[in-house]
């Protein structure tokens, strides 16, 4: 998304430039640009600064209750509950802010409802990187063929 404003704001430059309108919105523009290119580099870096390492997991709009701790490395996640039960998946990246998680089959006692889950695709996680809260981040996730039925909100904190 932030490529394609990049884009319309290099062709307003070409725009005025050909124009020959006033050097000084020729000025704004090119500000404007470098200001919508800072911020887009900001959000994938905040979408980064969340891709790996421990975070507390907190369901639904306020940070009140964590079910259980996630650690996270390049293709790999387990999370742990408060029982010291362990769940283990395995990463594939879609985005800087959205990966595809599935239960790993090697590492885990599979069960009927992690069967289902893996056979619709697995569980799409969406980082919401506007949505950064002090060394927390928003996240939507479902299972994929299920968007609507599944649904879960919450927040990953470090």
């Amino acid at each position: 998304m932030c490529l394609i404003f990049f884009l319309i704001f290099e062709m307003l430059i070409y725009f005025i430039y050909y124009l020959k309108l006033l050097k000084m919105k020729r000025f704004l523009c090119i500000l404007l640009i470098l200001a919508l290119t800072y911020s887009c580099s900001k959000k994938k870096e905040e979408c980064e600064s969340f891709k790996y390492g421990k975070f507390k997991v907190f369901f639904g709009e306020k940070q009140e209750e964590s079910f259980y701790t996630l650690t996270r490395n390049q293709n790999e996640q387990v999370e742990t509950d408060s029982r010291g039960n362990k769940v283990f998946y395995s990463v594939k990246w879609l985005s800087n802010c959205s990966y595809l998680a599935k239960y790993d089959t090697n590492k885990n006692e599979i069960t009927d409802d992690m069967k289902m889950v893996n056979a619709d695709g697995g569980i799409v996680v969406i980082l919401e990187n506007e949505n950064v809260k002090g060394k927390c981040i928003k996240y939507t996730s479902y299972v994929k063929n299920y968007e609507n039925a599944s649904k879960q909100k919450g927040f990953f904190c470090k």
